[in-house]
C-alpha cells in the first residue's frame, strides 16, 4: 500500500472496521513510513479523545423541525423551476437557496461546536513524568549543568559502558552518520535505573531518555500521559503535540522506553530516528 492508501484508511483503522485483506499491508507500511505513522497517531489520539470527552446530544425537536421546513421550502422552490445548471449559473436565482443552506450550516456549526483538542490527555507536567524529564535533562545538558559520564566517537563503546555498568534493560547508543561524538550517562530515579545518551552532529544537539518500557508503561515510579501510552500500544511510537518547537518523540524497542528532544529541525530529526530504529521495532 502506497502513502495515499494508507491515509485514506485511517478512519477505518482507528474504528477497528479494516478490511482483513488491508490490515497486515497497512500496519506493515507505518512500521516503515514514520510520516504515515505519525499522522496515524494523530488521528488516533484525537479521535479516542473526542469519544471519552464529548458527549452526544440529541438536536432539540423544535430546532430539528425547522432545519426540516427550511430545506423543504427551499426544496420546494426549486424543483419546479429551471435544471441544477441553470440555476447555479443563471443569475441570482440561487441565492436565496444559498442563504437558506448557510444558515443551516451556521446553526449546526452553533449546536455543534469543534471539538476541543485533547491537551488533557496530553499533559505532562507531573516530575516523575518521562517526557517532562526528557525535556528538563535536555536543558540542562545544554546549560552545562548535567554533562555525559563517557564520550566516545564509536557508538559501541557507549553500549558496552551501560552494560559494564549493570543496567537492567538494553541502553545502547546507535550508529549515525557524520556524528562528531556520542556521549552516555546513567542514573536512577526512586530505584529506576535510567540511561541517557547525547548525539552531536555539527551545531545540533541529540538527547535521548532510555529507560525499561514496563517501568514507564506500567510502573509505578514513572509515568507518562495517556495519549502517548495509547499511541505506544498501538504503532510503538509517540510525538508530542505540546512542543512541536521541541520535536520531542518516543518509541519503543527491544523492551527500552525511548524519549528525545533536540535542536534540529522537525524533518530532520524524523529522518535521524528512522535511522535509529532498528528492524525488530515494528511491533513495540
Amino acid at each position: 500500500m502506497n502513502c495515499t492508501e494508507v491515509q485514506n484508511n485511517f478512519g477505518n483503522a482507528v474504528d477497528g472496521t479494516l478490511q482483513p485483506s488491508f490490515r497486515e499491508e497497512f500496519f506493515k507500511h507505518l512500521s516503515l513510513c514514520l510520516g504515515c505513522r505519525k499522522e496515524y497517531e494523530l488521528e488516533s489520539v484525537t479521535k479516542n479523545a473526542v469519544r471519552n470527552n464529548v458527549k452526544h446530544l440529541d438536536t432539540p425537536a423544535s430546532v430539528r423541525s425547522s432545519i426540516l421546513m427550511s430545506l423543504r421550502e427551499s426544496y420546494s422552490a426549486v424543483a419546479d423551476g429551471p435544471s441544477w445548471f441553470e440555476r447555479l449559473f443563471g443569475g441570482r436565482r440561487l441565492f436565496p437557496s444559498l442563504v437558506t443552506i448557510l444558515a443551516v450550516v451556521s446553526l449546526v456549526y452553533y449546536l455543534v461546536p469543534p471539538a476541543v483538542p485533547p491537551e488533557n490527555l496530553s499533559v505532562h507536567t507531573a516530575s516523575n513524568d518521562v517526557i517532562f524529564q526528557t525535556l528538563q535533562n535536555f536543558a540542562r545538558i545544554r546549560d552545562g549543568q548535567m554533562k555525559p559520564k563517557t564520550v566516545a566517537c564509536d557508538p559501541a563503546i557507549i553500549t558496552t559502558y551501560f552494560k559494564k555498568n549493570g543496567l537492567q534493560f538494553a541502553a545502547d547508543a546507535k550508529i549515525l552518520d557524520h556524528c562528531d561524538w556520542y556521549g552516555a550517562s546513567y542514573s536512577d530515579f526512586d530505584g529506576v535505573q535510567l540511561a541517557h545518551v547525547v548525539y552531536q552532529i555539527g551545531d545540533d544537539m541529540t538527547y535521548v531518555y532510555e529507560v525499561k518500557k514496563d517501568e514507564a508503561m506500567e510502573g509505578s515510579t514513572l509515568s507518562m500521559p495517556s495519549a502517548a501510552k495509547q499511541s505506544l500500544k498501538k504503532t510503538g511510537w509517540y510525538t508530542d503535540p505540546l512542543h512541536p518547537d521541541c520535536n520531542v518523540v518516543v518509541w519503543t524497542a527491544n523492551g527500552t522506553l525511548c524519549s528525545a528532544t533536540s535542536t534540529m529541525k522537525k524533518d530532520r530529526l524524523a529522518a535521524m530516528l528512522t535511522s535509529l530504529e532498528p528492524s525488530s521495532n515494528s511491533n513495540p
